[in-house]
């Protein structure tokens, strides 16, 4: 079963029609994703002009609340088309918003989630360390356009919204949400770091500078890894918004990701940090300069583990399987670590630290499995370090 209805996929292939010798036929639809990612390949009997003989049509979710819904296909159609010839991004080649679709060129290569799953260190770093330098190429290849990203969501029918033009999408506005939850589970006070957290809004709303289109989602298995280097996919929540957003995830890493919960070694993380700033430095003088960079990456750090935060009521309930409740808690735990080191090395944010340092210790005395036993390496790295780490609670 794919995603893809019989009626969607039949105006997929009449948009694809006058790009092929003759109407393609479907030999073959394998689903992609999950049902939160309705992606559909499909293997074609011709070739369409420039792709070859497989396409990946993507459509909206159905009964997903708000998000995965036209306005999401939208904004990857536009990402897309201003990432057209970049080579960090699949290639727009047709989109119906009446059938809600886009049809995209399909990227050869394994995800890098499938990398850091397997077996061999050294594909493991460069795969890395490509997400990177694919994360510097996005954000220097759109410097200075966001007017024509405003104008192709415009023209796509998408509405100028309040807000809209940097999408606070981060969820740091919800900080009082965190004040509350600190406050009716008995956890040290979050008010003494509101004054850092109206310093990262504001950042994050002026990113001067530092304003690009940023991916947002860059997780291991939106990261395609090919001869070629590493290109991503999924778009779909994609806007002009600082690119600290985007640089934070190569550091925690990834906030956001959780299936196969695992971390990456220090130096694979500080070689990707310097692939992804080279990129970004040869186009904003800024990013050369050392505190200006560490200011920026504080921000993006900070903005990420505040959204994490907000789980803090999932955290403390006792109704969660084992493994769930060690990864979660070990998750918060030793992302908090990552800002608290760098807060401490550039004097960023001290408050909002201070209190992130509070929050790990309370979550140590009242959860014994906050951190213990330490997250694991991923697969690919963890073999010469496999006497040093104890064994994390197994996934169901």
């Amino acid at each position: 079963m794919t995603p893809l209805s019989e009626l969607s996929r039949e105006r997929a292939l009449d948009l694809l029609a006058p790009m092929t010798a003759r109407r393609p036929r479907v030999l073959r639809a394998e689903a992609l994703g999950s049902k939160w990612a309705p992606v559909t390949r499909l293997h074609l009997d011709v070739a369409v002009c420039g792709t070859g003989r497989t396409v990946v049509v993507k459509t909206t979710r159905q009964g997903a609340g708000d998000w995965g819904v036209i306005e999401h296909l939208r904004r990857e159609r536009a990402a897309l088309n201003l990432l057209s010839g970049s080579g960090v991004a699949p290639t727009l080649l047709a989109a119906d918003d009446e059938f809600e679709l886009i049809v995209m060129s399909d990227i050869a290569g394994a995800s890098l989630e499938a990398v850091l799953l397997g077996a061999d260190p050294v594909t493991a770093t460069a795969a890395v360390v490509g997400l990177g330098d694919a994360l510097g190429r996005i954000h220097v290849a759109t410097l200075g356009r966001e007017s024509e990203h405003l104008e192709a969501m415009a023209g796509a029918g998408s509405p100028r919204r309040a807000g809209e033009r940097y999408g606070m999408w981060t969820g740091v506005d919800g900080w009082e949400d965190i004040e509350r939850a600190a406050f009716d589970l008995g956890l040290p006070s979050a008010r003494r770091a509101r004054r850092d957290v109206a310093h990262v809004c504001e950042q994050l709303v002026a990113p001067g500078p530092f304003l690009a289109l940023t991916h947002t989602d860059p997780s291991p298995p939106n990261a395609i890894v090919s001869a070629a280097g590493v290109a991503l996919v999924d778009y779909e929540g994609s806007g002009f918004r600082h690119v600290a957003l985007d640089a934070a995830w190569l550091h925690f890493p990834f906030p956001n990701y959780s299936a196969h919960y695992a971390i990456i070694p220090q130096h694979v993380i500080e070689a990707a940090d310097a692939a992804y700033r080279a990129r970004l430095s040869s186009a904003i003088p800024e990013a050369t300069d050392d505190d200006q960079y560490d200011a920026m990456l504080s921000v993006g750090l900070a903005a990420a583990l505040v959204v994490r935060a907000q789980r803090l009521k999932l955290l403390a309930s006792e109704n969660q399987q084992t493994y769930d409740s060690w990864r979660r808690r070990t998750q918060l735990h030793q992302q908090i670590q990552v800002l608290v080191q760098r807060c401490a090395s550039n004097g960023q944010l001290s408050e909002l630290a201070d209190w992130f340092a509070q929050l790990a210790l309370a979550m140590a005395e009242r959860w014994p499995d906050a951190g213990t036993p330490p997250a694991p390496l991923f697969p690919a790295f963890a073999a010469a370090n496999r006497e040093e780490r104890r064994t994390a609670p197994a996934a169901p």
